[in-house]
C-alpha cells in the first residue's frame, strides 16, 4: 500500500492575495513531482503564473516525503524559493523514523540545506527545544515569515505567519 500512496499526495499553495506570498504544502511529493511542476502555468486576472514563480514567493515550506534523500529538488526546488523570509517545518522525528524502518530521515544534506536558506528558521520534530518549555529557538520571533511562536507538550508548535 505504500509503495502505491508515495508520491501521489495533493500539493498546496496557498498564496496571500495582499502581498503575492506563499504558503507551500508539498504532501508525499518526491524528485518526480518537483521536475513536473517546471512547465506548470494557471492564468489569474489575465496574469500568467508559472509554478516557479509560486517557489520564489514561498515564505513558509512543509518539508515534503519526511525530509527523505528525495523530499525536495536542490535545482528545481529549494534553489528556487529565495525569499529571504522562507521558513521550514520538517514534521519527522529520527527516532520515529528508524523505528519505522525508514532509513536516514530526515535526510541530515536537506536538513543542511534548509538551514542555510531559511537562515536558520528551519523547525524540525526533532527540535529540544519543542519539548522543554524553557528552551528556545535558534532564531528569535518575529523573523521572517514568523511572527509568533507558542509550542507545548513535546508534540506540538504554532506559528503566526504573516
Amino acid at each position: 500500500m505504500d509503495r502505491g500512496i508515495n508520491n501521489t499526495s495533493l500539493v498546496l499553495a496557498f498564496e496571500f492575495i495582499d502581498s503575492g506570498r506563499v504558503l507551500l504544502f508539498p504532501g508525499d511529493a518526491q524528485a518526480g513531482n518537483w521536475i513536473s511542476w517546471r512547465n506548470v502555468e494557471w492564468t489569474v486576472d489575465g496574469k500568467t503564473i508559472k509554478a516557479n514563480d509560486l517557489l520564489a514567493r514561498t515564505i513558509y515550506l512543509k518539508v515534503a516525503h519526511h525530509g527523505s534523500h528525495n523530499a525536495t529538488l536542490k535545482q528545481n526546488g529549494l534553489e528556487l524559493m529565495v525569499s529571504p523570509d522562507l521558513a521550514a517545518f520538517i514534521p519527522t522525528s529520527k527516532k520515529d523514523a528508524v523505528k519505522a524502518g525508514w532509513g536516514e530521515m530526515p535526510f541530515h544534506e536537506i536538513v543542511d540545506a534548509l538551514k542555510r536558506r531559511t537562515t536558520g528558521r528551519t523547525i524540525s520534530a526533532d527540535d529540544v527545544w519543542i519539548r522543554d518549555k524553557t528552551a528556545h529557538p535558534d532564531f528569535a520571533t518575529p523573523s521572517g515569515s514568523i511572527r509568533d511562536m507558542r509550542w507545548g507538550d513535546g508534540i506540538w508548535v504554532e506559528l503566526d505567519i504573516a
